[in-house]
């Protein structure tokens, strides 16, 4: 069994090892409170545990690290931190970055998992591998009114995605404000709000607390815009495109069909010819891009596995 401890509130991180976990079994410990974590870990005592992921907050991952060394001292320790190399520029995620190859320099982790191959290739060590991100394929089943969905949305455009640099947030609004003049959002930093209203568009700001939640928003959107700077995967333009929803993205997301890409992010001309050209896609777009990604992601399924495995057991992995 794999032990992962991160914060309910550390949405991306959580959703990556849940989704792990219909590969190998994983159990979850709630980082968000220091003391419930502590007796979270101390309850599972007798648990056979193969492997802890640390997924949280520095300080946290620190305390989850001692008690597990203690009680599995047999056990891989691990760190996750699934943000492309554009990212820890981008986010400035540098420090945790740089701490967390500290860790596996000085023994406080076995392995550290990263967000894909490239960054594995550069690093040139056999205790850092990508932890390749898979779609649970069960929360996506086919809606029946799919196309009535999108016959008749609550909102033309959205920009599903909390407002970080790295999501090129005044570029997608003034994309879209070339096209329409609505937009659903989650939280936007007060400039952004200004911007959009300069702009003249009608911004919807949507909850988005829990991933029901999430997909309910999702599936009131006609058109997804999800065209960011970097990404080391973009789950919910995968979500879009398991509800064969049209939604364009920036050129790093790598699973996505060139016709869905928009080759220069930095551009809301670039942007709205996009958009523009999404609000016309046939039942075969769609179609061809959610078949894609279904391949793109058995092939995920299966290099997680060996990844795990090679991490669990590294002389005994293939």
């Amino acid at each position: 069994m794999i032990l992962a401890i991160s914060s309910e509130h550390q949405y991306s991180l959580r959703r990556h090892l849940e989704h792990a976990s219909s590969v190998h079994p994983i159990e979850f410990v709630d980082s968000t409170a220091d003391l419930p974590m502590r007796g979270q870990i101390a309850a599972r005592q007798g648990d056979d545990v193969e492997m802890i992921i640390v997924a949280t907050d520095s300080w946290k991952s620190k305390i989850a690290i001692e008690m597990a060394r203690h009680q599995w001292p047999g056990a891989v320790v691990a760190a996750l931190l699934c943000s492309s190399m554009g990212e820890w520029d981008l986010d400035k995620l540098w420090p945790v970055v740089n701490e967390r190859l500290d860790w596996l320099e000085q023994g406080v982790i076995d392995h550290f998992f990263v967000a894909d191959r490239e960054i594995e290739r550069v690093l040139k060590d056999r205790r850092i591998t990508d932890l390749p991100q898979v779609l649970d394929l069960k929360t996506y089943k086919k809606s029946q009114d799919a196309k009535a969905l999108r016959d008749s949305p609550s909102h033309t455009f959205g920009i599903l995605s909390h407002d970080r640099p790295r999501k090129n947030m005044a570029n997608q609004l003034a994309g879209i404000s070339m096209i329409g003049l609505d937009a659903a959002t989650y939280h936007l930093e007060p400039h952004n709000i200004k911007w959009a209203q300069r702009l003249g568009l009608d911004l919807r700001v949507l909850e988005g607390g829990s991933h029901d939640q999430h997909l309910e928003n999702l599936r009131s959107i006609r058109v997804g815009c999800q065209v960011t700077y970097s990404e080391s995967f973009n789950y919910t333009a995968a979500e879009y495109v398991m509800h064969r929803i049209p939604v364009v993205v920036g050129p790093s997301v790598w699973w996505a069909p060139k016709w869905m890409k928009v080759q220069n992010p930095d551009g809301a001309i670039s942007i709205a010819r996009c958009l523009d050209e999404a609000l016309s896609w046939d039942e075969q777009h769609l179609e061809d891009a959610h078949d894609h990604l279904i391949a793109c992601n058995d092939q995920q399924r299966v290099r997680l596995h060996v990844n795990l495995q090679r991490a669990i057991d590294p002389e005994g992995a293939v």
